[in-house]
């Protein structure tokens, strides 16, 4: 550590997107942040690495204990001298360009020179009939490039790549999005681990893509000091499917609905309006268009249960930033005659999906794999009842505040759906039971735990194990 109070890590953020293409991920992560600058703000220094395409959203996160730098400031700088002239600094640019080649491709460049330069006429001389008489300005142009080899082999010393140990006195590098990108010998890591769903649910993915997964978890186990898994349903995933050490894997859960400030009716109305809802009663589904999240089951689910209730006015209210998928659901739902009841919003914003989450009289959420279901304790933070998978990790988020079903029948979900619309002793119950259940997932506990982690990380010590 650079001082026995302070703990300086590195986070990379270089996978973060616009929008909402990260799903949940994005929004854990970017709470983080703004608790890093706050929670324990003098034991903790933070290093953003950045890429052009987020630099100026983590911006926005810079404090007195955190900086944002762009990973091509970090790590690709090269160590020019001062006092060089500006001719030089040109030729030591140029060159720097030169050494991005591949070493391999290099390696070639060289063999050639030395047939056509320095062996001799032969290999110009065997230029086919109409290129041989390119072979003066041929040879000029490669001895002339041989000469750039040799010079940059001659400054190759002044572009020596950074490292975060050396250059930036880091004593922890932390990877929200799982990739070890940045690993470095003797560099403490530390990673989040979202799910192992191509092994619980293997239909989903090609082999290859199984394969490939399961060689980066391989990979991030043998690399990470701590690994930090959303729920313990994940943690033991771990340990089932990849016989993981479980002193490296802690559980923390995603706490992070209290970012969301309940903001006055009028403007939940006006809200509602814009975005084309109105005054209508609706059932809420946060989630992207994957193909776990089970779009397709819960449209046959709604099907069924308008055959029931055919006067109902409860619609379904979709939210979602992948377009492509969302195309392939806007289509079933013009296919079962639902067009009318179905509404896409799109990717919305905090203030946008407040109002959204205000106006909704439940959530329904059928997917077939969660790592954790933020979606759920933000029902809760909204006082609203919960339908949800009955699988995976949302029986541990949800506990005794939810509805649960088998998101394999659209009979179990559309029984589901008609309970929250139709009995209100049970959304009552369920709404009460939620408000003692939330008490348990506090935003202050989940960063404490992760400092909790950092520091174990750095002294080489399991972290301790509490309850959120």
């Amino acid at each position: 550590m650079t001082k026995a109070s302070v703990i300086r890590i590195a986070v990379d953020l270089t996978p973060l997107r616009p929008g909402g293409e990260n799903g949940g991920a994005k929004t854990l992560i970017l709470t983080l942040l703004e608790e890093f600058s706050s929670v324990q703000s003098s034991d903790f220094e933070y290093l953003l690495i950045a890429e052009s395409w987020n630099y100026q959203e983590l911006l926005e996160f810079q404090s007195s204990n955190i900086t944002c730098l762009l990973k091509s400031d970090i790590f690709f700088v090269p160590a020019i001298e001062f006092n060089q002239s500006k001719e030089d600094y040109k030729s030591t640019l140029s060159l720097l360009k030169l050494s991005s080649l591949k070493s391999n491709f290099k390696e070639i460049l060289k063999i050639l020179l030395d047939k056509s330069v320095v062996g001799g006429k032969r290999v110009l001389k065997s230029l086919p009939f109409g290129l041989s008489r390119l072979a003066p300005s041929l040879k000029k142009y490669l001895s002339e490039f041989r000469n750039s080899l040799l010079r940059q082999e001659a400054v190759s010393t002044m572009f020596k790549p950074k490292t975060l140990q050396e250059s930036y006195n880091i004593d922890l590098l932390f990877c929200p999005f799982s990739a070890p990108t940045f690993a470095e010998p003797g560099l403490p890591l530390v990673a989040i681990a979202y799910d192992l769903q191509h092994l619980d649910l293997p239909f989903l993915f090609s082999g290859d893509e199984r394969s490939h997964r399961t060689r980066f978890l391989k990979d991030l186990l043998h690399k990470a000091s701590q690994i930090i898994c959303i729920s313990e349903f994940t943690r033991q995933s771990f340990l089932t499917h990849l016989d993981g050490d479980s002193e490296r894997l802690t559980s923390i859960p995603i706490c992070i609905h209290e970012r969301l400030t309940k903001i006055p009716n009028d403007l939940v109305e006006t809200t509602l309006s814009r975005l084309g809802l109105g005054k209508r009663q609706y059932l809420f589904f946060p989630a992207n268009f994957w193909p776990h999240k089970n779009h397709r089951m819960l449209l046959a689910a709604y099907s069924v249960y308008k055959k029931e209730f055919p006067l109902s006015a409860l619609n379904l209210v979709f939210t979602g930033a992948l377009e492509e998928p969302q195309r392939d659901i806007k289509e079933l739902v013009f296919k079962l005659g639902c067009e009318n009841y179905v509404h896409f919003l799109g990717f919305l914003s905090q203030a946008e999906l407040v109002a959204v989450w205000q106006g909704c009289k439940g959530l329904i959420f059928p997917s077939l794999y969660e790592g954790f279901g933020i979606p759920l304790l933000e029902a809760m933070w909204f006082d609203k009842p919960i339908a949800c998978s009955s699988i995976g990790s949302l029986p541990e988020v949800g506990g005794d505040a939810a509805i649960y079903f088998d998101p394999r029948k659209p009979e179990s979900i559309a029984d589901a759906i008609a309970a929250v619309a139709h009995n209100d002793a049970l959304t009552t119950h369920l709404r009460g039971c939620a408000q003692q259940r939330l008490q348990m997932f506090s935003q202050r506990s989940m960063t404490e735990q992760y400092l909790d982690v950092f520091r174990a990380a750095v002294s080489h010590v399991s972290p301790p194990r509490r309850l959120v």
